[in-house]
């Protein structure tokens, strides 16, 4: 799950915990101590990791005095409406292919199929063009955390939490720091190694503002086409790695 929301988002944690059998109190647990320690994180970013970076990796050169703002993204009924449809079609036609392949309903099977499926639509220029549909599954995924909230184990959340949380700052602290190396070893300048460890460990959403607080709003597109990236293959990447755990530990 740790991959999944450092590689992608809380979309794909939330997918891969349920691809996993994960149970509720452990997803809200790991979700909760990874927005507390990740939080820390942020606020460095909009403070003062570019000063204290900056020696380390080369300036950015600027392609334009000024940078072009982002677009502002409206909801459209008419495109939630068919953003949802479709997403209703290809979870049927995943559904069908676990209980066509394995005769039973398999959450791994049905993600990677989903996955796949939402992937190859996204080539489709009018699909590419629904621009509220990020928005709409966004909120389909708050009234999802919402259900869940509410089965939450209050009690055993309290009990598991040090361990969590411990375990938690160790894998963001080495996945900053790799990510940081690895942009150093390939010379990449500060605002954007900042801008796309931002979107692999927040999201596509805070690359925006994180630009703004940058003063470079040219790196935008750096961050989002990293943070749409990783929303795509990090299911995958996710499941991978369950299966090397279980095949290296088991």
């Amino acid at each position: 799950m740790l991959v999944g929301v450092y590689s992608g988002g809380t979309v794909n944690m939330s997918a891969i915990g349920k691809a996993l059998a994960i149970s509720n109190e452990l997803f809200l647990l790991v979700n909760a101590a990874d927005v507390l320690v990740s939080s820390f994180y942020m606020i460095f970013v909009l403070t003062i990791a570019k000063i204290v970076l900056s020696p380390f990796f080369s300036k950015y050169q600027f392609l334009n005095e000024e940078s072009a703002h982002e677009e502002e993204c409206k909801l459209k009924a008419k495109e939630i409406f068919l953003a949802i449809s479709l997403a209703i079609v290809v979870a049927a036609i995943s559904i069908g292919f676990s209980k066509l392949i394995t005769g039973k309903l398999s959450a791994p099977l049905i993600l990677l199929s989903c996955t796949t499926l939402g992937v190859s639509f996204s080539f489709v220029k009018r699909i590419q063009n629904l621009k509220s549909s990020f928005l709409a599954g966004e909120y389909v995924i708050y009234i999802f955390c919402l259900g869940l909230g509410s089965l939450c184990d209050f009690q055993s959340l309290a009990q598991n939490a040090p361990q969590i949380i411990l375990y938690v700052s160790i894998v963001l602290f080495l996945a900053i720091f790799l990510h940081l190396l690895g942009a150093k070893l390939f010379k990449i300048d500060i605002d954007t190694a900042l801008i796309t460890n931002v979107a692999s460990v927040f999201g596509p959403a805070f690359v925006a503002p994180v630009a703004k607080a940058m003063n470079n709003r040219e790196v935008i597109v750096s961050g989002l086409t990293c943070g749409l990236m990783g929303y795509a293959i990090d299911n995958y990447l996710g499941l991978a790695m369950a299966q090397l755990i279980k095949a290296c530990f088991t």
